[in-house]
């Protein structure tokens, strides 16, 4: 009986010293590639619950970010945290669990980007096209740092083609995404009232390549510019639509 009294109160000091720790601490004990990826700036707080005035996670800043644990991850042996925070002073939110085997899962991730912001952090070249994506995800999956499944929505908002002027407006668009075999795959549709229509998708694999097979139009109400920019695609086949293939590595 004795020594069950010491066995709990060994853990019961254990688990005050771990949940109090620093965060910045804790992020130095913890190491790996994990240290040199995320920085904490100004951080208040431990393990358990804090904050930091803000967050750079392989170059991409996320401002003020609250932080707190949820202990029934610990269950299924992950350690879960609820975020919040806001990037360009718009709100990001999502439950995030880290596994003992080296993976994150995202679950509720609700954030907006912009799309300049978004290409560079994707290791994608920079294009005159701006515009807002709203990432409504219910699940993400990352495998030493891939990302390898994904359920959810990504809207794509009042983008704008950047290199005319006025900058030419191309509307909003809508891309469901699912998993299936391993193979992620992101449907595209565009809004009502869209100037473009579109059909199509993009795939991701387990390795990171990816594929788009996309086709636009431009609808009958569009600005006459658009018509001169999609004939940039090439030859457009019998029923008006521009075909884009293209794949590469993540």
């Amino acid at each position: 009986m004795r020594f069950s009294y010491l066995l709990a109160g060994l853990l019961s000091f254990l688990a005050a010293l771990l949940f109090t720790l620093p965060a910045d601490k804790a992020l130095s004990w913890w190491g790996g590639d994990l240290r040199d990826i995320v920085r904490l700036h100004a951080p208040q707080g431990g393990i358990a619950s804090g904050s930091a005035s803000a967050v750079s996670i392989d170059g991409f800043a996320l401002e003020k970010t609250d932080w707190s644990l949820k202990p029934l991850s610990l269950l299924k042996a992950r350690i879960g945290y609820e975020l919040n925070s806001s990037i360009k002073q718009r709100p990001a939110q999502a439950h995030v669990e880290f596994s003992l085997s080296n993976s994150v899962h995202v679950h509720a991730l609700d954030a907006n980007v912009s799309i300049v912001e978004l290409l560079p952090l994707m290791g994608l070249p920079l294009l005159p096209i701006d515009g807002l994506i709203h990432a409504d995800m219910q699940y993400m999956l990352l495998r030493e740092e891939r990302l390898t499944e994904a359920e959810g929505i990504i809207h794509i908002r009042n983008a704008e083609w950047r290199l005319m002027r006025p900058a030419l407006v191309l509307g909003s668009y809508q891309l469901d995404v699912r998993t299936e075999d391993s193979l992620i795959t992101a449907v595209i549709s565009s809004a009502t009232g869209a100037p473009v229509d579109s059909k199509g998708s993009l795939t991701l694999d387990q390795e990171g390549h990816y594929e788009a097979e996309i086709y636009l139009r431009a609808n009958r109400a569009a600005d006459p510019r658009l018509g001169n920019l999609l004939k940039g695609l090439g030859k457009a086949d019998a029923q008006g639509w521009y075909r884009i293939e293209q794949q590469g590595q993540l």
